[in-house]
């Protein structure tokens, strides 16, 4: 008793085109062409295989490696240092134009 009555109330909830509907034959599926008009296999060489991927030719892919320069590399007490080739400048030599005589004294603030 409770069954029919189960199935009848889920019956009921499901509209009428979905109970009706059935699903397009696979034949139909078949024929769909998504804008692929013309020879189906128009991208495969005459004896069927794939065409070579072609390569570029001349082109030159610049490793940056090639283009860093060498490292002074230090070995001391077991470790490795790296050693810069020129000395550490001043503030008056990294930037000319800012001036950096009688700089006030200013506290490291946070900044939130």
């Amino acid at each position: 008793m409770m069954m029919p009555l189960l199935r009848s109330s889920l019956l009921r909830s499901v509209p009428a085109a979905a109970r009706n509907a059935r699903l397009a034959p696979v034949a139909a599926l078949g024929r769909r062409s998504f804008g692929g008009h013309g020879d189906p296999r128009g991208h495969l060489n005459p004896d069927g295989t794939r065409p070579e991927a072609e390569d570029i030719e001349d082109y030159h892919d610049p490793d940056p490696i090639d283009h860093t320069p060498r490292l002074n590399l230090v070995k001391e007490r077991g470790q490795t240092f790296v050693v810069s080739g020129d000395p550490p400048k001043s503030y008056s030599q990294l930037w000319p134009g800012i001036a950096q005589k009688n700089v006030p004294y200013w506290h490291r603030s946070r900044l939130y």
